[in-house]
């Protein structure tokens, strides 16, 4: 038997551009209807609910057979498998590491100058991490001063107030609190979701399914790639796993591009 056909990130890319617009919107409808039970079937999730590096490989394979197009997304999906780096699987760790933190993780909609939480650089060099710890303490601690004043104020004033209003005070407090603990895909809590450390490998993590909606996670990567983008930025290498990171990108934007 041949071997079968290989394509790099560029080709694969190139042949959904291609695409006439049934074809390409077939291709979609695919990655939109899988449904849940599906995954039933494919060892996909790890114990923590994160999506593996072989699940993402079955996931797009059993997905995409049947297709017309099946080809080049099996061998993306084996190249992330073997890889971990699609077509920088040449590259060592620590050079495609380096490459990737330069592009910015290849985040378009917040350029690498204007992500809020700043420079992937500067995130990973410990002084930098300090200066941005001791303003943030400063602040609070100006806030804290500012409301214990007020406090002090309102304690002459409500002496009156009951058990349960107080009861009530403190279930808020908790609730706001909890509403502040709990992460949402946002740019802003990027560096919470990914925790890269070029140093250590396994230190990578991956963003539980739970916190991406719908259920079509890989495929989605998948498009996002085949439209033009690198999917590489997305996948990260971790021994002899992968961990699959995904930053808000996945949308309907990118998909309808």
């Amino acid at each position: 038997m041949d071997s079968p056909e290989t394509f790099s990130v560029h080709e694969l890319s190139q042949q959904f551009e291609d695409m006439d617009t049934d074809s390409k919107a077939r291709t979609k409808h695919l990655i939109t209807n899988l449904e849940p039970n599906s995954l039933e079937d494919i060892e996909v999730l790890d114990e923590d609910e994160s999506l593996t590096a072989e699940g993402l490989g079955r996931m797009s394979i059993s997905s995409f057979a049947g297709s017309e197009h099946n080809s080049p997304f099996q061998t993306l999906a084996h190249d992330l498998l073997s890889a971990g780096a699609g077509a920088n699987a040449d590259l060592s760790y620590e050079e495609w590491m380096s490459r990737k933190i330069a592009q910015g993780f290849g985040n378009k909609r917040y350029p690498r100058e204007n992500q809020p939480f700043g420079k992937i650089d500067d995130w990973h060099d410990p002084e930098m991490r300090k200066k941005k710890k001791k303003k943030k303490k400063k602040k609070k601690k100006k806030k804290k001063k500012k409301k214990k004043k007020k406090k002090k104020k309102k304690k002459k004033k409500k002496k009156k107030k009951t058990r349960r209003r107080r009861r009530r005070r403190r279930r808020r407090r908790r609730r706001r609190r909890s509403r502040k603990r709990t992460m949402s895909i946002d740019p802003k809590n990027q560096h919470r979701l990914w925790n890269i450390n070029p140093s250590s490998p396994e230190k990578t993590q991956a963003i539980p399914l739970n916190l991406i909606k719908g259920h079509t996670l890989a495929l989605y990567a998948i498009m996002i790639e085949s439209s033009g983008s690198d999917l590489v930025h997305y996948v990260m290498p971790s021994d002899q796993r992968q961990s699959f990171a995904l930053s808000n990108l996945i949308s309907d934007e990118i998909l309808n591009r």
